[in-house]
């Protein structure tokens, strides 16, 4: 079951196994199963890993997928600052905040 498997590569790679995470992960989107937390935590496995621009390329994945949620702009932003993306990366935090201001609203 592919959302079992990317429950368990999140969980693995919370737990510091980002290279078993990242297995669980692409094998949960190899059975079909693809959300944006799954390309979120892909991304975060691959930064753990030191690849980088792969996980630029999964965050954008994860924004595609949900332009709304705060993490997905943060968790970009942090590797666009890691890679020299300086402007990037303040765009991105700007999103971030925005996205995060809407949440807020629309819990008032």
């Amino acid at each position: 079951n592919g959302e079992v498997l990317a429950m368990r590569g999140a969980l693995r790679g919370m737990l510091g196994s980002p290279s078993d995470g990242y297995d669980d992960l692409t094998r949960a989107l190899e059975l079909g199963f693809e959300d944006a937390q799954l390309r979120y935590n892909r991304s975060l496995a691959l930064s753990a890993l030191g690849r980088l621009r792969e996980a630029i390329t999964e965050a954008d994945e994860a924004i595609a997928l949900d332009p709304n949620e705060p993490d997905q702009w943060v968790n970009r932003s942090n590797l666009r600052l890691s890679v020299g993306d300086e402007d990037g990366a303040i765009d991105d935090a700007t999103r971030a905040l925005t996205a995060w201001l809407s949440l807020a609203l629309t819990v008032l």
